[in-house]
């Protein structure tokens, strides 16, 4: 049977590239140039080409694809398989990978024990590809298992991230507000007053703060208990935010039965009516306790570096003088009761 005919070059060429012998040229790359090895179209394929000629020169069979050589002036596309000959290097050129047994068919025009050692390698090319492909979809395999390890990491990774958030959330809202009450704690007190202060100076809104003492607190924990005592201190901290005006005005517990209000847009004498209001309600929900308290306008001084502190001594004073004023009223009212 006549072997098919197909298009190819043949050359034998030595280890630098040097054509020793033009065998065929069916694609005519040589007939410009026929002293050297080919025209390469850039240095990306002339590196392609040194690698396939040292590769060859190493003795073992060599198939190459996909290296761009110049036809002409134009760039092409070729298949090169190369082995190395006793004299010279033997490199068959083709276009695109030709079936197993065209190659064959072909190469024993040329020479038949080279044919059997290309027939070998071609074989061997193709196993390798074969045990490659299997490597290669092994590869696949092993890399979508360990994408899906990797989103099953992150998305716990974001569940843990959530979690730390709400939980830091939860600690920052410890932080702010009073376990017991709900009301804000002392500590961003600074903070608010701080802001409050500025935009009170910038618009012009009057700000006024309130500091207040529960009179006989102690005498409520030791007639009726502690839980008597949390529980009044519950009870007047929803009385407060009755009287106060959520996200406009400010309530806070100090500590112990001491509570501070910051009234926006109140000046003294609104702050205090609001007080005397919260005062009679007060004595609806206790008959031991009472309430005592200082008024302070808030007022920018800047001679003065801290001002809350010199506010805060301020309304401790004003209230211990309530205080004292309350509680001389009740003695003389009890003196005249006898």
């Amino acid at each position: 049977m006549e072997a098919p005919i197909f298009s190819k070059s043949i050359v034998r060429v030595d280890e630098q590239g040097r054509i020793l012998e033009t065998v065929l040229d069916d694609f005519a790359l040589f007939v410009d140039n026929p002293t050297s090895m080919l025209d390469i179209s850039d240095p990306a394929n002339y590196t392609k080409m040194i690698k396939f000629l040292f590769q060859v020169s190493q003795g073992k069979p060599v198939v190459f694809l996909d290296i761009n050589l110049l036809r002409g002036n134009s760039p092409e596309t070729f298949f090169l398989t190369g082995i190395q000959a006793a004299d010279g290097n033997l490199v068959l050129i083709t276009q695109g990978m030709l079936p197993l047994d065209t190659l064959e068919e072909g190469l024993l025009r040329i020479n038949n024990e080279q044919a059997n050692f290309l027939r070998q390698t071609l074989k061997e090319v193709v196993g390798q590809q074969k045990e490659l492909q299997s490597r290669y979809l092994e590869a696949l395999n092993e890399i979508s298992r360990l994408n899906n390890e990797l989103v099953n990491l992150q998305r716990e990774l974001a569940k843990k991230n959530q979690q730390l958030i709400e939980a830091n959330h939860s600690l920052e809202e410890l932080a702010l507000h009073d376990p017991l009450t709900g009301l804000f704690s002392r500590r961003p007190l600074q903070t608010i007053i701080t802001r409050e202060l500025a935009k009170s100076r910038r618009f012009g809104i009057p700000l006024t703060l309130a500091l207040i003492d529960l009179n006989d607190l102690k005498q409520v924990n030791d007639t009726l208990g502690h839980d008597a005592g949390d529980q009044l201190l519950v009870a007047f901290a929803r009385l407060v935010q009755q009287f106060t005006r959520r996200d406009v005005d400010y309530a806070f517990r100090m500590g112990g039965d001491e509570f501070l209000l910051l009234f926006v847009g109140a000046d003294e004498r609104g702050a205090d009516t609001i007080l005397q209001r919260l005062q009679r309600e007060f004595r609806n929900i206790s008959e031991i306790a009472s309430l005592s308290y200082g008024i302070v306008p808030v007022v920018y001084d800047p001679a003065v570096e801290q001002v809350l502190d010199k506010l805060l001594k301020e309304a401790d004073r004003r209230m211990y003088a309530f205080k004292r004023a309350f509680k001389q009223g009740k003695k003389e009212k009890n003196n005249n009761r006898e």
